[in-house]
């Protein structure tokens, strides 16, 4: 009886020193690390994908044990465990594979509501084909490898979007870009950051920022075969190698296609595109060393092009038609790990050279010669703790640009540049009291233009995420952007328009707010937005002639809608995007109208199954109306809504390290006849078959 009341009286007092312990597990960059075994006599849970973990009945001088393969084991007194574990990133070679932690890129902080797309084993031939997807971007161009396209972000110009290679601005010139121009193989994940984000000029609408490639793995292959309606073929070939002290990455391509499709134009005679031939060839190739006291890196970017530049619209003055040139994009990374700081130090050149020729036309014939070149540098140190981070830096940017006709030498613009300097920073302080988080940023920068006046820009962003069985965040920002004018904004000069050097540049200012739910591997995600333009360009008649004024203020707002749900075979989802965007003008002609060739609404289901090796996928698309003219008069020129069905289906077959994919894909599959613009219709239905072989050690 005794016994049996001091082992109750010692049970009772081994409770009282026992207690439960819980917090996240990260890597040495912040970044959540799950399936982490934790440990501590026979008790063994695991963290899940957002690092978070809980053990009970702990004693307080137990050690608690953290393992995770390429992670450095971890013991920790659990009375000494903190809020958040850095576990460190350990090399190990097992049979002669390397396994590492991937490296540390250094491009832009972690928000709650970044959208991040990883691209493996793509089966897109381009950026724009893997956007287009996105319901929240809205594609502009004619859907097919070789034409232009451009994207709209939440309903503005295509140059209000910010496109960036590797953390490097490529249109920040006042001018849209075209995403075809670069291939979906070189592609590692692309960043999706909305509304005034403080990169500089462009950035209004957001960012897109293109991470390309540094390796496939230890030793790579991988060769593939296109074809498709209308002519295509393409043929590519990847390479990549890798150890613990270098790595390299190259990637070849040619694609050809003749684009005649079939088309309804009431403004032609002709219904096909026949002189629409598109050539491209791609060189891309990538090189780092960790020999020296910092790591290198090189990266080269050739793309060359000969295309028959005819449209839809006007087929008859554009018949006969071509742009013929080169891009080149290279850059030289430094950078250096130093216990909580990470340096970096890019330094770019980009140009552009393309002849344009229209001689054959008896309406505008025209040659000319167009080239654009940028130069730069961008500086950043970086400082990141448990509960404090911050990124400063400078940059540097020149900008060259010419045009040289041979047809009307009048119009040349001869050796104009433009010089930007730039500082900024920012800085992210987490707060986390489990199981409730919170993170406040804020960013600022300064801009100086040799040709415009300074620019202050900034954004305050925070969000709260409480984890539980459904895990709920909430959260937004308010910050300004501005728009520079584009080279031909300011000095076009021909009989039918003429520049305007007395443009100011376009400025905003908008926020956000954002809530999402998450329940296991199902999400749903609600997002509100609101920019105000000021400044807005437009080209507008004069006389006998067009000019780009400064006579509009724009307000759009949008409604953005995401349902996802993953289950064990099957993924699906929805998407929803609501835009109004209305001509603020104050006394002007066009007030309260709604802004052309912007669609109200679009809506997105997609579905795919994967059974074993073989994976399905199908993706509808409803895109509302547009109106094609301010004034929305004439209901004749408004564009009806249109729907989009595409259907891909993919096997893979896997012998020893081999893989061979096919792929093939049906664009459009019940032939909606659609525009994206009055009088440039896009092709009916048009089919891919997509051959792949890897070899991956």
């Amino acid at each position: 009886m005794k016994f049996k009341i001091l082992l109750t009286v010692f049970c009772f007092f081994s409770l009282l020193h026992t207690f439960e312990i819980s917090g996240r597990v990260v890597n040495e960059d912040k970044e959540p690390l799950g399936n982490v075994i934790i440990s501590n006599h026979g008790i063994v849970v695991i963290s899940n994908h957002k690092g978070y973990f809980r053990l009970e009945e702990i004693a307080e001088q137990d050690t608690i044990n953290f393992h995770k393969i390429g992670f450095a084991d971890k013991n920790i007194i659990a009375q000494n465990i903190r809020a958040k574990i850095v576990l460190s990133s350990s090399a190990i070679e097992i049979d002669g594979i390397l396994v590492n932690a991937e490296k540390y890129r250094f491009v832009f902080p972690e928000i709650a509501n970044k959208i991040v797309i990883e691209v493996t084993n793509p089966t897109e031939n381009s950026v724009a084909e893997i956007l287009s997807k996105v319901p929240s971007l809205q594609m502009k161009g004619v859907d097919m490898i070789g034409e232009k396209q451009t994207i709209s972000l939440l309903g503005h110009k295509a140059k209000h979007t910010l496109i960036m290679l590797d953390g490097v601005p490529l249109n920040s010139a006042g001018q849209d870009f075209d995403l075809s121009s670069i291939p979906a193989e070189i592609i590692a994940n692309i960043e999706i950051i909305k509304n005034n984000v403080q990169t500089g000029s462009g950035s209004m609408a957001g960012i897109i920022n293109i991470n390309t490639k540094k390796t496939d793995g230890q030793f790579n292959f991988h060769i593939g075969q296109i074809i498709g309606s209308f002519g295509l073929q393409k043929y590519f070939l990847n390479s990549s190698i890798a150890n613990a002290k270098f790595y390299s990455f190259l990637y070849l391509a040619q694609s050809s296609t003749e684009n005649d499709f079939n088309f309804l134009n009431q403004s032609s005679s002709n219904n096909n595109l026949k002189n629409n031939e598109k050539n491209i060839k791609d060189f891309n190739f990538t090189f780092g060393a960790n020999l020296l006291p910092f790591e290198i890196e090189y990266k080269c970017d050739l793309q060359k092009y000969d295309k028959q530049f005819l449209t839809p619209q006007n087929i008859d003055i554009y018949d006969g038609s071509s742009l013929a040139g080169f891009t080149n994009r290279q850059r030289i990374t430094f950078s250096k790990a130093l216990n909580n700081f990470f340096l970096n130090s890019n330094l770019f050149y980009f140009n552009e050279k393309s002849t344009y020729d229209n001689t054959a036309s008896d309406w505008f014939s025209e040659k000319s010669h167009h080239y654009l070149a940028a130069r730069g540098v961008n500086t950043k140190i970086a400082f990141n703790d448990e509960v404090f981070t911050s990124n400063f830096g400078i940059n540097y940017k020149r900008e060259d640009f010419e045009y040289l006709s041979e047809s009307n030498p009048n119009s040349n613009i001869e050796a104009l540049f433009e010089e930007n300097l730039a500082s900024f920073g920012d800085m992210k302080i987490r707060c986390d009291f489990f199981p409730l988080q919170t993170n406040f940023m804020l960013a600022g920068r300064v801009d100086k233009f040799s040709s415009f006046d300074d620019f202050t820009t900034f954004r305050i962003s925070t969000d709260a995420n409480y984890e539980s069985i459904i895990t709920t965040t909430i959260g937004g920002s308010y910050g300004s952007g501005f728009t520079v004018p584009s080279f031909y904004d300011l000095y076009w000069n021909d009989v039918q328009a003429h520049g305007n050097k007395n443009l100011k540049a376009e400025e905003s200012k908008g926020f956000e707010l954002f809530g999402k739910l998450e329940f296991a591997d199902h999400y749903c995600k609600v997002s509100a937005y609101k920019n105000k333009i000021e400044n807005l360009i437009h080209w507008c008649r004069v006389t006998n002639y067009w000019r780009p004024e400064n006579i509009g203020i724009a307000e759009i707002s949008n409604l953005e809608v995401d349902l996802q749900m993953n289950f064990k075979t099957v993924t699906c989802g929805s998407s929803y995007l609501q835009t109004v965007a209305y001509d603020k003008t104050v006394n002007g002609d066009f007030y309260d109208k709604y802004l052309p060739f912007i669609p109200k609404s679009k809506f997105q289901v997609y579905w795919e199954l994967k059974v074993n090796n073989l994976a399905t996928k199908i993706n509808y698309a409803r895109v509302g109306k547009q109106y094609t003219t301010p004034d929305q008069l004439s209901e004749e020129l408004v564009m009806p809504a249109y729907d989009l069905t595409d259907v891909e289906v993919s096997y893979l077959f896997k012998w020893k390290k081999i893989d061979v994919r096919i792929v093939g894909v049906v664009k459009n599959i019940f032939n909606e006849n659609y525009e994206l613009y009055k009088y440039m219709p896009q092709p009916g239905r048009n089919w891919q078959l997509n051959f792949n072989l890897n070899y991956k050690k």
